[in-house]
């Protein structure tokens, strides 16, 4: 089923298709309507041009730029793809990080102490009620950095 409303954009500097047809509604993204279902209007224009999209891959952006509709600035990838990519370009931000997840057992000073303590790992975790490895992740600078 073909879409009602003529797909209209702008190219800027970097090469990007900016929708100016469609409202952006999900996350930023351009939608329409296909099928009767909403979907983002880059999914719309891939799947016309190449297909469905296999399932368990997600159609990521090369641009990061929500409002692209560019399919040359499109790449499948799975979940863990895109948030590898999201990390490459120093976009990934975890907002419950460290102190701020309100679960959190730990907090900078004893991750300090944690660090710096000759203590076994089993025995930290004890006295932080926390797991091993996470002692063992903190000792080795992959939490708490």
């Amino acid at each position: 089923m073909a879409n009602k409303r003529e797909i209209t954009y702008i190219i800027n500097e970097q090469g990007c298709h900016i929708c100016t047809s469609h409202k952006s509604k999900h996350c930023g993204y351009p939608q329409c309507t296909r099928s009767g279902a909403p979907s983002s209007v880059l999914r719309f224009l891939w799947i016309t041009k190449y297909g469905p999209i296999p399932e368990g891959l997600l159609l990521c952006h090369k641009c990061d730029n929500p409002l692209c509709i560019n399919i040359d600035h499109a790449f499948l990838g799975t979940h863990s793809d895109n948030m590898q990519d999201c990390k490459n370009k120093g976009r990934y931000v975890n907002n419950y990080a460290g102190e701020k997840n309100p679960g959190a057992k730990l907090n900078k000073e004893k991750a300090e102490i944690i660090k710096t303590s000759s203590l076994p790992n089993r025995v930290l975790a004890i006295i932080y009620e926390v797991s091993s490895s996470c002692i063992s992740a903190i000792k080795r600078g992959e939490y708490w950095k």
